[in-house]
């Protein structure tokens, strides 16, 4: 007779493994990414035109100037009934949709863009383009109001080209680390979230500076235009003769 002590015990399987761990990102996470980097960059080329406008003209900045112009272009009838439904909160209503748009159409580019195709840059570009064009239009503007949106938006593709960059290479890892097994797929795994969240720390700060830059812009147009209505309210008494 053999032993009877291993007569119970279940055939161990040569094949069994244990299961990996759920892998965390991924496609839907660079998707997610690429939309907030977007975002971020067209929340750059805003506050960084409200900083440059600042001591031009806060009329140049992007959002005042497309703002004012589609203001002066709609009809009297349309602007009655808005005014009707919203009272005087017609231009903050306005505002509000522009910036609904440009969230957008930002996410939008930065879904698209790519370390070597830089649709979404390009899309920043034309934006850049038609702002500058309608900031030089506008009453009283010289060429300097398109510096605000010039500056904006070439700043703003260089902050999208840079954290496009550091999710093309997030997702590069992902896909190495798809395809590999065991103590290694573990150890990629740990690599992969750890870029994952410098990711998101980059978009992240990004995202706090434009903001910084955008409330500086905006308190140093309001006072700097508030200081120059009232030098220009002064009269000085004229000279006794």
């Amino acid at each position: 007779m053999t032993s009877s002590g291993t007569r119970g015990d279940a055939p161990s399987s040569p094949d069994a493994s244990p299961a990996p761990a759920p892998r965390t990102g991924g496609p839907a996470a660079g998707s997610g990414l690429r939309t907030a980097s977007g975002v971020v960059s067209a929340l750059v080329a805003v506050g960084v035109a409200e900083l440059v406008a600042a001591p031009i003209d806060p009329g140049g900045a992007p959002l005042n100037a497309l703002g004012g112009t589609v203001v002066d272009h709609t009809p009297d009838s349309v602007r009655e009934k808005v005014i009707g439904l919203v009272g005087t909160n017609d231009k903050a209503v306005l505002f509000i949709l522009m910036a609904a748009v440009a969230v957008i159409v930002a996410g939008f580019a930065g879904r698209i863009e790519r370390r070597h195709r830089p649709v979404g840059s390009a899309l920043f570009g034309v934006f850049g383009v038609l702002a500058a064009f309608v900031a030089v239009n506008r009453p009283r503007a010289s060429l300097l109001w398109a510096l605000p949106s010039v500056i904006g938006v070439v700043l703003a593709i260089v902050a999208l080209r840079w954290m496009i960059r550091r999710i093309d290479l997030f997702e590069s890892r992902m896909l190495a680390s798809a395809g590999s097994g065991g103590a290694v797929e573990t150890s990629s795994e740990s690599a992969v979230g750890i870029d994952r969240r410098q990711v998101i720390r980059g978009v992240a700060g990004v995202g706090i500076l434009a903001a910084a830059a955008e409330v500086v812009g905006r308190l140093l147009g309001s006072s700097l235009h508030s200081v120059s209505a009232e030098r220009a309210a002064v009269t000085l008494p004229a000279p006794p003769t």
